[in-house]
């Protein structure tokens, strides 16, 4: 047999450990010991040409290396020994990508008020830092500003961020985009500070 854990990977971030399993312990050379591995779909993920099992074993494992994909994607990844054939199949997944974003307060006195804005994920963050991290940007850097990004923990689907406001003279309606494999957009409305009242003391 050969099995795969895991069996479903986001390409380009993880891989899977197949393992194949004989009938009966391994002899004889090196050769006669072999199994000959392959992908049915090579875009998707690859193997090693083949490995050998050790004398007196029943198993070997080998890596089955995920490649970044755009729309899931299956590979069928084979082991052939002594004229038999068994796979197992391996889903690969595109990398977590950006789906909303939302902004709290949505409504603040630029300079004295800001909004924490969180981004959400259509899957669990997985890979390297740079596969995991989300450009952020602000429409209007005079009204508001964001980190130039910020990385969602691996395994998490959400991340937050702070977007600062700044004083204005009017009110200032700065659009904040969030991009990592998508893109999402939410609005900051930042008004004035202004007088609401003049009250005297004594009044006659």
């Amino acid at each position: 047999s050969v099995t795969l854990n895991p069996t479903i990977v986001p390409g380009g971030a993880t891989n899977s450990i197949a393992t194949v399993t004989l009938s009966a312990p391994a002899v004889g050379t090196a050769a006669q010991r072999t199994v000959t591995l392959a992908s049915d779909n090579t875009a998707a993920a690859t193997v090693p040409a083949r490995v050998a099992v050790a004398t007196g074993a029943t198993t070997a494992n080998f890596t089955v290396t995920s490649h970044t994909v755009t729309t899931s994607a299956v590979a069928n990844i084979s082991g052939t020994f002594n004229g038999g054939t068994k796979s197992t199949p391996l889903t690969v997944n595109p990398l977590a990508g950006v789906v909303s974003l939302a902004i709290s307060p949505n409504s603040v006195v630029g300079g004295s008020g800001n909004a924490t804005a969180t981004i959400t994920l259509n899957a669990p963050a997985a890979g390297t830092a740079a596969q995991r991290t989300v450009t952020l940007l602000s429409s209007n850097t005079a009204a508001s500003t964001v980190p130039a990004s910020v990385a969602v923990t691996t395994g998490a689907t959400t991340a937050t961020f702070t977007v600062t406001s700044h004083i204005v003279t009017a009110v200032a309606n700065p659009v904040i985009t969030t991009t990592l494999n998508g893109s999402a957009t939410a609005p900051l409305t930042v008004n004035p500070l202004l007088v609401v009242s003049v009250t005297l003391n004594p009044t006659g």
